[in-house]
């Protein structure tokens, strides 16, 4: 044979396993040959037909990789479904614990010192930064597992197609039910974040701002320990409850929005009270973390007894609004 199929034949051999390699290419020459055969018996001239015998045979590569059963993709379709359903799963559970880990590294790195806006600017760095070196290192480790499983032969499954058995189980949940999760997720984040802040303040206070002397700069008034804290945890996690209820029930119903308008109504005006009684906030966070001029202070005020009546509205008019959702 020529010396380009004897360069065909040695790049099509040259990455499959040294113990099958003489017998592949014996198996190749000898089909090559055939093919060859038939095309000079049709009256080819040699060098037009060994070329287009070489050419229908393909990329060697792509031959080789046939013949070892190597994929030439990452992360084929046998276990795609499979690395994407993985990899959308581990994302949404740590790349957000990466982020509140990342915040609390950029609140609490320098002390209780230093600029307000530096801190702030500290903590939203260091939610982002981390929260994207999380991400990367999660794809890039669980694309390698699979990759590695896609070749290797020893470790890969004995079945035709992923890792277990497909079943309805695996269905993607309906945009509804999926934001019925999302909505439950949340509410035990937001409890669990609350609990922390609450008992966080109370030992060790804010870090925002200077600290004069050293001492503790709480947020919340100290009048609102311990029964006040106590009623807004347990409203907090009665909203909680009420989601998870609506969510194993699979639908949100009058009963459900009506209690969660409540809980959220009690917890608003309770927030007023207090709030315009000048016991929410505690003073000495006002005098050192907010040193503003009285007129400024009073703008602020009227806008953040603004916002607590808003976010309760708008949770009022979300309970219902997951009642019509759900009647559809």
């Amino acid at each position: 044979m020529s010396e380009l199929i004897d360069r065909y034949v040695e790049a099509a051999t040259r990455s499959v396993p040294q113990a099958s390699r003489d017998d592949i290419a014996s198996e190749l020459r000898a089909s090559i040959a055939d093919q060859l055969d038939d095309r000079l018996a049709g009256g080819e001239p040699d060098a037009a037909a060994e070329r287009a015998v070489l050419t229908e045979l393909g990329d060697p590569e792509i031959l080789a990789a046939k013949y070892s059963d190597r994929p030439l993709h990452l992360i084929g379709p046998k276990y795609f479904a499979d690395w994407k359903r993985l990899l959308i799963l581990l994302l949404w559970i740590v790349v957000p614990f990466a982020a509140l880990g990342g915040a609390l590294s950029g609140a609490f790195a320098d002390g209780a010192t230093g600029d307000l806006g530096d801190r702030i600017g500290g903590i939203i760095g260091g939610a982002i930064g981390l929260a994207l070196s999380v991400a990367v290192h999660v794809a890039f480790w669980v694309t390698l597992v699979f990759a590695i499983l896609e070749r290797d032969a020893a470790i890969r499954p004995k079945r035709a197609k992923g890792i277990g058995p497909w079943n309805p189980d695996l269905l993607p949940l309906t945009a509804q039910r999926r934001e019925s999760l999302g909505d439950v997720v949340a509410s035990f984040v937001w409890l669990a974040l609350a609990t922390g802040f609450v008992f966080w303040d109370r030992a060790f206070g804010v870090v925002f701002g200077p600290v004069a002397e050293g001492r503790r700069i709480p947020f919340l008034h100290d009048d609102l320990w311990p029964w006040w804290i106590a009623v807004g945890l347990a409203l907090t996690a009665a909203s909680a409850l009420i989601g998870l209820l609506g969510y194993i029930r699979r639908r949100w119903t009058r009963g459900l929005a009506i209690a969660s308008a409540v809980v959220t109504a009690v917890g608003t005006i309770l927030a007023m009270i207090l709030f315009v009684q000048g016991r929410l906030i505690h003073p000495a966070f006002i005098e050192t973390v907010l040193p503003i001029p009285a007129t400024a202070l009073q703008v602020l005020t009227v806008f953040l007894g603004v916002v607590i009546v808003g976010i309760g509205v708008w949770s009022v008019w979300d309970a219902f609004r997951r009642l019509r959702v759900s009647a559809r």
